[in-house]
C-alpha cells in the first residue's frame, strides 16, 4: 500500500525495564479509569504465559527449560504490547491490507483477537505465488507467531511467520505481546540446531542491530539499493550476504564486498559512504 496500512495502534512497554517505563503515555484515570492497572495486569501475565511457552521450545530442542534465561534473553526483555484495531469501512479487497504482509522481528508473538478473520499466514514463504490460508479463530485460544530470532537460532528449525490482516468488512481488534530480548542479547545458531550436515545458515546478530535493519527497510519504504542493504547487514554482524525472508534472491557478493570495505571506515552519514563506492 503506497498510503501505509490503515490500522490504529496503542503501544505499551516494556513495563521491565525502570529506565524506559516512563516513556509509555497513559490516559487519565479521569478518562479511563482503571484502565492503566488492567493493560499493566495484562501485560505481566502475557509476559509469564510467553516465559512458559519459551521453556517448552526450549525443551522441544533438547535444551534445559531455562535455556533462555541462561543467555539473558528474558533479563528485562524489551516486550511490548500492542493494542490494535483495523477499521470495518474499508471493506474486502485484495488492493488494501489492514497490515502489510511481514514477519516478526522478535522472538515470539501472542496474539489475541476478537474473533473477526482476516487474520492469515503463508506457510512456505520464500515459494512464488505465495499461498495465504486464514487463521481460524479459537474461542479462548492464544495465536503464536515465530519471530525471526527464533528462526536464526534454531537454523530454521522453527521458522518464522509470514503473515498479514486483510479486511473483511468489518471492525477488528487484536491484542499483539511481541516477547524481544534486551538490546545486547546476542542471537547466534543453538548448538543443538546444528551440525556438520546442517552448519549455521546466518552469522550472530545482535537485537538491536537487527531492529536497526528493520526499521531502516522501514523507515526507507524498502526502496533501497542492494549496496544499502548489504551495508546495513554488514553493520548488524553479517558475515554472509543474508537473504530476505520474502525473496529467495540472494544479495550479490561483489556489493557484499564493497560493503566490507566501505565500513572498515567510521563515517557518520552513510549515505557519504554510498557515494564513495559509486553507488546512487
Amino acid at each position: 500500500m503506497e498510503a501505509g496500512d490503515p490500522k490504529e495502534s496503542f503501544y505499551i512497554g516494556p513495563l521491565t525495564d525502570t529506565t524506559s517505563v516512563h516513556l509509555n503515555q497513559w490516559p487519565s484515570e479521569e478518562l479511563l479509569p482503571n484502565w492503566r492497572p488492567t493493560m499493566e495486569s495484562l501485560f505481566w501475565k502475557i509476559l509469564s504465559a510467553g516465559k512458559e511457552l519459551l521453556s517448552l521450545i526450549a525443551l522441544s530442542l533438547n535444551l534445559d527449560e531455562n535455556y533462555f534465561e541462561k543467555i539473558s534473553a528474558l533479563n528485562k526483555p524489551e516486550a511490548f504490547l500492542r493494542l490494535l484495531r483495523y477499521p470495518g469501512e474499508l471493506g474486502s479487497s485484495e488492493e488494501i491490507c489492514g497490515a502489510s504482509p511481514h514477519s516478526d522481528y522478535g522472538m515470539i508473538t501472542l496474539l489475541m483477537t476478537n474473533g473477526v478473520p482476516g487474520l492469515q499466514i503463508c506457510k512456505e514463504k520464500l515459494k512464488q505465488p505465495q499461498v495465504w490460508e486464514d487463521v481460524s479463530h479459537v474461542e479462548g485460544a492464544i495465536i503464536v507467531n515465530i519471530g525471526d530470532m527464533m528462526e536464526r537460532w534454531t537454523n530454521c528449525v522453527y521458522q518464522s511467520t509470514l503473515h498479514r490482516v486483510m479486511p473483511t468488512g468489518k471492525e477488528r481488534y487484536s491484542v499483539a505481546f511481541f516477547m524481544d530480548p534486551p538490546s545486547d542479547c546476542v542471537v547466534e545458531c543453538f548448538e543443538s540446531c546444528c551440525s556438520e550436515s546442517s552448519p549455521p545458515r546466518h552469522a550472530w546478530i545482535d537485537l538491536g542491530s537487527m531492529r536497526f535493519i528493520v526499521e531502516s527497510l522501514h523507515a526507507s519504504n524498502t526502496d533501497m539499493t542492494l549496496f544499502e542493504m548489504s551495508f546495513l547487514m554488514f553493520l548488524g554482524g553479517q558475515e554472509t550476504p543474508m537473504n530476505f525472508l520474502t525473496d529467495p534472491q540472494p544479495l550479490g557478493g561483489k556489493i557484499y564486498i564493497e560493503a566490507k570495505r566501505c565500513s572498515s571506515v567510521l563515517v557518520d552519514d552513510p549515505q557519504s559512504c554510498f557515494k564513495q563506492s559509486g553507488q546512487p
